[in-house]
Parts: C-alpha cells; structure tokens; sequence
C-alpha cells in the first residue's frame, strides 16, 4: 500500500526527504478518499495535516500531469538504439510530441540523478574535454555540444551547448541566406568560450585544488580553450599553483585507446552511433536546442549509469562508467530503480548553474523569438537566486 514518505508542498517542514539520524519519522498524512482519471481510474487522495494542502498519487510519478501512460523504459531503449521520435512514436501508437514529453520528464530525473552522484564525489581520474560540432535548425546555425569525460571511465561529467556562425566556404547565394537569416536572429560573439568556461566553470562543485590530488585537463589545439580556462577563477588560480595543467595533443594524431583524446573521441563515436540527431548526412536534426539537449541528458542516464563500461565473454560483473569512475552503486542503485516511474523533486535536489540552465532550458535555439515552455510544477517552490 502506497505510503507517502514525504510532503509535495515545497514549503511545508515534512517537505525534506528522511535521514539516516531520522529515517522511520512520523509523517502527518491522512487518507481522504480519491479522484477518478481517464488514465489509471481512481487515485487515493491524501492531505498534509502539517500544512493542510492535498494531494494525490500521481503527484509522485513520473506520468503527473501526463494524459496517458507509456512504457518509459520500453521508449528509453529505443531511443539510445538510433530510433528518432517519429520512429518510436509509430511504435507506440502516439505522437512524436508525446515521446519528446516523455524524454523530457526522464532528462530532469536524470538530471537530478547525476546531482546526486556528483554532489559528494571526489573526481579521482583526469578529465577530457573536447566539443561536438553539429547543428541546429539548419546548417546556417551549426554548433558545439562541449562535453567533459574521464579519461580513464569515460564518465560524462558535464554538458554544455553554444550556437555558433557558420563558416568555412559558401556559395554567392549561401552568403546572401546566411544574411538574410542572421538579419532575423545571430549567435552572439565569444559563445564558443563562454560556453566552454561554463562548463569547467563546473568542476569546482566535485573538485577542490587545495584539498584534492592535482588535476590534468586534455583538450585538442583549438586556440578558444586556453582562453576559456583564463575566464574561470579558480581554475586560472590552480593552474599559477600547479595544482591543474593543461594539456593540448593534436587532432590529427589517430584516433586509438593510446591517444590521450581517446575518451572524448570515443564519446564522439557513440554519440554520432547511438542518437539518431547526430548520425552522419541524416534526414533526422534537431530542430530545437532544449529538446535536443533533453534527448542528450537522457543518453548521458544510459551511458553513465546503466550502459556497461566494458564488455567482457566470461566476466561475472559489468561495471558501469559511474562505477569505474569511483561512484558506488549504493549511491545511485535504488533512484536507478525508480528513475522510469518515480517523480524527482527539484526542490529536494539543488542544481549547479550549469545543470540549471539544462533544467529552465535556458539555450536559445536560432530564429525561435517565443520562450521556452517548462511546465509550472518542474520549478514550483525552487528559490535559488540563478531562478530567472
């Protein structure tokens, strides 16, 4: 029978999940019958004598608010297999906008999973870095997925995006249409290091240069990285105290395990194998910047915590990258168990900046002038002062 461990109202004290010093409390629920839906039938109802607001079921599910229930495992598998959305979407008998939804739902708790992981991590290995060059909307607006990986478990660590202009040789009437659309809507100049410094801007929530082991950060020659690690603080701090160094190896070296680049090159190949979006001369593109960047979250929950980091015939265990990269599986096993059903509050789990960007999909995509939509109850009650 379905108890509630705590209170949804993110104001109320029953609010907080329970501790270890406190893990049986006494929570003030009472059960107040139910209300039907034309999804699952009756739902049990209950109020918070502690605050007085009511609730039901649902409130804690993954599907809340949702108008019909699909497989999220079933359509999770499909996705990180090449499917694009309107390929699932036939296979479930719904709508491409109903899987985009869905993904949407699990790329927050997979958000919040990873914060949780990470929030009391010690990086034990060095980090990779490296960005993915695809593009947005058309290929007048191409773009760098940044990506930081372990170097030595090729766990994804952080993500971030920047549009930028497009380059390189063009027609007459390319040049014209690159005008007439830029009239309408332009990246922004020094994107690519601003996005990049946001990211490493992240480090410091799972890395300490006084307190932990010295850290060495591999990119490739691109002139934008020195100037992106200058941009962020403590880094440029550690990098005078030789607690961080930085090491550039060339892109035109070949792409094998002895590569120092390997973890980034190899992310490189799984994405482009595995995300229908990113295969190479495809029909499929992403068509709006936060959509794509939830369908990537929901890989990073695959790769990281579910995919096994290397394949052995005969091996009694398979490692995930989470685990090779020192993250106990105590840690993240039963919010595993419940990532496909259980709904993560956001106001239990507190985001970094750059994982909060991901959150209130704050990227813009190109030539869209109206705001994103991020549904009220994914931020309702969330007070940090980044909150835009």
């Amino acid at each position: 029978m379905f108890s509630p461990a705590f209170c949804p109202n993110p104001s109320c004290v029953y609010h907080s999940l329970p501790t270890l010093e406190n893990p049986h409390r006494t929570v003030p629920f009472v059960r107040i019958g139910f209300y039907h839906t034309l999804v699952v039938g009756n739902v049990p109802r209950y109020r918070c004598k502690a605050c007085g607001k009511t609730f039901g079921v649902r409130t804690f599910q993954l599907d809340y608010y949702a108008k019909r229930s699909l497989p999220y495992q079933s359509l999770h598998q499909a996705f990180y297999s090449g499917q694009n959305l309107s390929s699932i979407a036939r296979l479930l008998h719904c709508s491409p906008a109903s899987i985009q939804n869905r993904l949407d739902r699990l790329s927050r708790n997979a958000i919040l999973l990873h914060q949780l992981c990470l929030r009391t991590h010690q990086i034990q290995e060095d980090l990779t870095a490296d960005g993915y060059e695809r593009f947005d909307r058309n290929q007048f607006f191409p773009n760098n997925i940044n990506l930081t990986v372990g170097k030595d478990s090729q766990f994804i660590y952080g993500i971030s995006h920047a549009t930028l202009r497009r380059k390189g040789t063009m027609r007459p009437e390319q040049k014209a249409k690159r005008k007439t659309l830029e009239s309408q809507w332009k990246p922004p100049r020094g994107t690519l290091s601003a996005s990049f410094a946001f990211l490493l801007q992240d480090l410091s929530s799972f890395w300490n240069p006084s307190f932990d082991s010295p850290l060495t950060l591999y990119t490739d020659e691109h002139p934008v990285y020195p100037i992106a690690l200058r941009k962020v603080p403590f880094l440029k701090h550690a990098l005078s105290q030789k607690h961080l160094s930085h090491t550039r190896i060339s892109s035109k070296l070949p792409r094998t395990v002895q590569n120092p680049l390997f973890p980034s090159n190899y992310m490189d190949r799984e994405l482009t194998k595995d995300i229908a979006a990113y295969h190479r001369e495809s029909v499929c593109f992403v068509r709006n910047v936060n959509n794509g960047l939830s369908r990537l979250l929901c890989y990073l929950l695959y790769h990281n915590y579910q995919k096994p980091y290397r394949i052995h015939w005969g091996a009694l265990h398979f490692p995930s990258h989470a685990q090779v990269a020192g993250i106990p599986s105590t840690r993240f096993k039963k919010k595993l168990e419940r990532v496909y059903d259980e709904r993560f509050f956001l106001t239990q789990n507190p985001l970094t900046p750059l994982w909060e960007a991901l959150w209130f999909r704050r990227y813009k995509t190109p030539l869209k002038m109206n705001e994103e939509y991020l549904p009220k109850y994914t931020y309702k009650g969330y007070t940090q002062a980044s909150i835009k």
